[in-house]
């Protein structure tokens, strides 16, 4: 699927931007691209660790009875980033970069998309919290009540989450994605620390523990 959906999309972009490939390449003219790749992909790394570490510490520490409850909870929070934030970041990374920081439309694109992600991702997170156990009975059903505290405390860190999701854009648009690996190597340290600080709390302490990091980070 992957390889597939890769090849259609590369086909259709050069297409529609009327380039084709030829022999002769601009070395010169890639050096910015691979750095900038290379920051990213550090970055991706870095991040990607950094959103399995609290599944890999419950499950080692308190094994599949309370990872079960946990991965249902924090699975109900991805849905907004997978389905609203990460597509309008794209759209941004992409609009951003067309304008430049010089742009008087660069700030203000900015905040109206910043705003747009919030109006639409932190409603979900503020039910989430008001209301656990019935967005638990009413998603998931009986039998996953253990869920219910998880949820709560996850829902405030998806909120302080979701609320930096245009800082990628706005690192890469300004020629600034270098600042994501470190920034990503910060946010894994910070998170580390909170689960070994919440392990004595329970599978609650973690998700307490990791809405404690998100909001600080």
């Amino acid at each position: 699927f992957v390889i597939v959906s890769e090849l259609v999309m590369g086909l259709g972009a050069w297409r529609v931007g009327g380039w084709q490939p030829f022999a002769a390449a601009d070395w010169a003219g890639l050096r910015g691209l691979i750095a900038t790749g290379l920051n990213l992909t550090v970055s991706n790394v870095i991040t990607h660790a950094h959103g399995m570490v609290d599944t890999i510490a419950m499950g080692r520490w308190f094994g599949s009875a309370a990872l079960g409850p946990y991965s249902r909870a924090a699975q109900l929070l991805v849905q907004p980033a997978t389905l609203i934030a990460v597509p309008f970041g794209q759209v941004l990374l992409a609009t951003l970069s067309k304008l430049g920081p010089a742009s008087p439309e660069f700030a203000p694109l900015l905040r109206r998309t910043a705003n747009a992600t919030a109006h639409l991702t932190l409603p979900l997170s503020a039910v989430c919290i008001a209301l656990p156990e019935e967005i638990v009975r009413l998603v998931l059903g009986s039998g996953w009540e253990d869920a219910t505290p998880l949820l709560r405390w996850l829902a405030v860190g998806s909120a302080a989450v979701l609320s930096s999701s245009t800082v990628q854009p706005l690192c890469v648009a300004t020629g600034h994605s270098r600042r994501l690996g470190a920034m990503a190597l910060v946010s894994l340290g910070v998170t580390l620390v909170a689960l070994a600080l919440g392990r004595s709390g329970g599978a609650a302490g973690l998700a307490l523990a990791l809405a404690a990091a998100g909001a600080l980070l």
